[in-house]
Parts: C-alpha cells; sequence; structure tokens
C-alpha cells in the first residue's frame, strides 16, 4: 500500500475539525510557497535590472577610461609631452562615471525617502523623472498623509516601476500621480497620456504583470486598463502591511 493511500486513510479518520485545520494548513502552505515564489522571481528581476543598468552604463565608460590611462602611462614612461586635451577627456571620463554610480544609487534608494518620508521621496522621483526624460511629471500631493516605514519603500518602489515601463512607452508625454488614503488602504494612481487604446493596454500588460507579483506580495492589487485614451495603473496597498518571510 503507498504511503499516499495511507495518508488519505488517516485523513478520512480524523474527527472534522482535525479535517479542517489540515486543510487550512495545506492551503496555507501552498500560499506560502507561491509567495516565496514570486518574492524569488521578484528578486532576480531586481538583480538583472541592476546587472544590466551597470554593465550598459558603466562599463563603457571604464574601459575608454583605462585605455587613456595606459596611454598615459606609456607616454609619461617615454617622457613625452601629455596634451591638456588628452587629460581633460581622462577627467571627463572619471566625471561621468561618478555622475552614474550616483544615479544608479539614487534610484535604488534615495536618500530623501528615509530623511524625509514618502510624500517628500515621491515629489523628487518625479522631479527626477521630468528631468531624466523630458516627460511632464506631476504629483498631486496629499495634505493629510503621513507614512513612513515598510509600507512607504513598497510604494516608492511600485511606482519606480511603474513609471520605468511607461518611459517605454513612446508617446507618453504627461504623467500624473496621486496618493489617497481609504479606510485601511492606500491608492497609488499613476496616469499617462497618449494614444493607447483599452485593447492595446489589455496586451500589453506583461510589463506591469511583475509590479502585480511585488503588491500581492504584501497583500495589494493592482488595477490597469483606461476607458480613455493613454495608461491608468492603480495600486492598493494594505496599511497593515504582512510581508511573506523567507
Amino acid at each position: 500500500m503507498k504511503s499516499t493511500d495511507i495518508d488519505k486513510k488517516l485523513i478520512g479518520k480524523m474527527p472534522e475539525p482535525l479535517r479542517q485545520h489540515d486543510a487550512e494548513l495545506e492551503k496555507l502552505k501552498v500560499e506560502y510557497q507561491r509567495k516565496t515564489q514570486a518574492w524569488l522571481q521578484v528578486e532576480e528581476e531586481e538583480r538583472k535590472s541592476i546587472a544590466r543598468e551597470i554593465h550598459d552604463d558603466l562599463s563603457q565608460p571604464l574601459t575608454a577610461l583605462k585605455i587613456n590611462l595606459s596611454g598615459l602611462v606609456r607616454r609619461v614612461t617615454q617622457g613625452e609631452e601629455i596634451p591638456s586635451e588628452k587629460l581633460e577627456q581622462i577627467l571627463e571620463l572619471n566625471n561621468s562615471i561618478i555622475r552614474t554610480v550616483k544615479r544608479i544609487s539614487l534610484e535604488l534608494r534615495p536618500g530623501v525617502l528615509d530623511d524625509f518620508g514618502l510624500i517628500p521621496a515621491i515629489e523628487w522621483q518625479a522631479g527626477y523623472f521630468r528631468d531624466l526624460t523630458g516627460i511632464e511629471c506631476k504629483f498631486e500631493e496629499p495634505s493629510d498623509i503621513m507614512i513612513d516605514g515598510q509600507i512607504a519603500s513598497v510604494i516608492f518602489r511600485i511606482l519606480q516601476k511603474i513609471l520605468a515601463n511607461i518611459v517605454k512607452q513612446a508617446e507618453v508625454t504627461r504623467v500624473r500621480i496621486s496618493l489617497k488614503k481609504e479606510a485601511d488602504k492606500l491608492n497609488l494612481i499613476v496616469v499617462g497620456n497618449g494614444e493607447r487604446s483599452l485593447e492595446e493596454q489589455i496586451l500589453d500588460r506583461e510589463p506591469f504583470e511583475l509590479i502585480g507579483e511585488y503588491a500581492h506580495l504584501f497583500g495589494g492589487e493592482v488595477e490597469m486598463g483606461n476607458p480613455n485614451r493613454g495608461t491608468l495603473v492603480m495600486v492598493n496597498i494594505p496599511l497593515n502591511l504582512r510581508r511573506v518571510s523567507l
């Protein structure tokens, strides 16, 4: 007799409360495994994104700096005169690398989020996004919300992911961000203009699926789809956050 058959017989002999308890434990186990897999997927995508950015934005200038420095060493050892233009070129490469490192660091976690909280951090992100992309970005700042800690980090990271996907849509020229508190939930709404119909938005949901997985890990939900033209993403996160522990 197989072990699974024995298990089924034992479960069948259990009192009803115990059977219900066992079923609830199994349900919790399945849900935990699903959330664990989703969290690992989110982490893996984050690593890939950071790796791509470091490779694309740092590898080339670092290689160019190495080549220039090697040429500089060769000239110095041979007693040749160093043109000022070459020194300026090396200095600019160095400055470019420093700017890139600062930008990546800011995008990962800006100091304003830790120092001043979520609202100033979103205001900073809107301005940073506007300067970086040239897309008009306005944050409709609420007057009665004070959010700190983990929920602030979650909302901010989700906003960054939404903006990163919106910027890939070439027709977008204007973005609006709003934050509202309703009962025990915090709602983040991001609207981008453009010419995409509702059908096109539904077909192009894949870039936003990871955002949904990220929000679900914290008990949140994501809705997208604008009956008018453009892109609309709505995220609600419960204020009593409980993230899966790994």
